[in-house]
């Protein structure tokens, strides 16, 4: 619930761009990051200005061409983004925040029931991987998005609308009783924070 207290612990004022990191939360994401390498060429832009380039393209909906001349060049910032969603540091940051998250929010660090759903989604003739979804009569792409039970997000992905189920959350003829079957390993479930039986 906001509060004048909430309000004012999340304010972005005094912030360049609404898409750029406090302190506090820099704090949380820069362990996650690699660290600079120990021979060849320095880095000439700090991580957290990559990483706030990053937010400010996926926050505005932007084109990477469009970054304004404050952040590092559009390739340098592409580039990282492309290496930490290659590398699955995107993936681990999102584990994290969303364990942290629930303990503070008093519960079970891994979530032991998910909510599954998808979105079908028309999309221009060229421009990617697309298929036709028969039910909803659409031809485009199909997003699929895993939550737990209050609704932190835990999975997200995009496919051809023709997908049945999402690839890799579940197998077999019965999908429902699959997806719940491999819930946890599809997870990667931490072993030292198991899921409440």
């Amino acid at each position: 619930m906001w509060t004048p207290t909430s309000r004012a612990q999340h304010s972005r004022r005094g912030l360049r761009y609404g898409s750029d990191l406090t302190d506090a939360e820099w704090s949380i994401l820069e362990p996650f990051l690699p660290p600079p390498c120990r021979c060849g060429r320095r880095r000439k832009w700090p991580m957290r200005r990559i990483v706030e380039a990053i937010f400010y393209v996926l926050r505005g909906g932007v084109g990477w061409e469009m970054l304004p001349k404050d952040f590092p060049p559009h390739s340098t910032v592409y580039r990282w983004f492309a290496k930490f969603r290659d590398d699955g540091i995107w993936e681990t940051i999102n584990h994290h925040l969303v364990m942290h998250d629930r303990e503070k929010a008093g519960r079970e660090a891994s979530p032991s029931a998910g909510i599954l759903d998808s979105q079908s989604v028309k999309t221009a003739e060229a421009g990617g991987p697309r298929g036709f979804d028969a039910g909803k009569k659409i031809n485009g792409r199909k997003r699929n998005a895993l939550v737990d039970t209050d609704g932190r997000a835990l999975r997200g992905c995009v496919e051809t609308n023709s997908t049945r189920s999402p690839r890799g959350w579940a197998a077999g003829s019965n999908r429902d009783s699959s997806r719940l079957q491999h819930f946890g390993r599809d997870l990667d479930v931490d072993p030292d924070h198991p899921p409440a039986s």
